[in-house]
């Protein structure tokens, strides 16, 4: 009985909740087969955390000809600036990436794909609107000359932006972009105990306990 009072206690404490789903902007519509390219051109979206969290994967939606991927994927965060991608808040690169075949969209010879990346390490980010940058290739401003695009999502118009490499994405495209961000929402309560309290509350617990068990005997 000691041992799950300690764990309920502890549990209270502690500020994440398991790994779990924080954002998502739509899957796609893969019947349309609407997508912005990510090859020759960059590609963003934005996206709101209602509470602050800490981010560890991406997934998100391509398509591409059987030839057109290598493999490289560039990502970057921003700050939101009314509206606009703002400062970098982290960025990085992926290589050997394997997406999973989703299906084949013979009409214009593309196939649809699910990528997921982990974080090469944790991103924590405060609650507020930010923006996702992915890329096909070893950086930001590598120009592919290559059908790689990101699905556009199927819940409707969005605030997506592009620009031609190597300009960071600025026109608007009316698009809402398909993807996902995995990681913790704290969930931090707004008076956490101190240890000192935590110590008094489990010694008061236990004497409780120890004088139930005499008062029985």
């Amino acid at each position: 009985m000691h041992l799950s009072i300690v764990t309920a206690l502890l549990a209270a404490t502690s500020g994440l909740a398991p790994a779990a789903v924080i954002f998502a902007n739509g899957t796609p519509d893969e019947s349309k087969a609407n997508a912005r390219s990510i090859s020759l051109f960059r590609s963003a979206d934005d996206f709101t955390l209602a509470s602050a969290s800490t981010i560890d994967s991406i997934r998100f939606w391509m398509t591409a000809t059987d030839q057109g991927f290598a493999g490289n994927l560039s990502y970057a965060f921003y700050q939101d600036a009314n509206g606009a991608l703002g400062s970098v808040v982290s960025s990085g690169s992926f290589t050997n990436v394997t997406p999973l075949f989703l299906s084949a969209i013979p009409v214009n010879i593309h196939n649809n794909y699910l990528v997921d990346l982990n974080l090469p390490s944790v991103l924590d980010l405060a609650a507020g609107t930010y923006w996702l940058e992915l890329h096909d290739g070893a950086t930001l401003t590598t120009n592919n000359n290559a059908d790689v695009y990101w699905a556009i999502a199927a819940n409707g118009p969005g605030n997506a932006r592009q620009s031609q490499v190597p300009t960071i994405p600025t026109g608007q495209t009316t698009n809402a972009l398909a993807f996902s961000l995995y990681g913790n929402v704290n969930t931090t309560p707004t008076s956490v105990p101190e240890p000192s309290t935590i110590t008094f509350s489990l010694a008061g617990l236990i004497a409780f306990g120890l004088l139930r068990r005499r008062n029985r005997d």
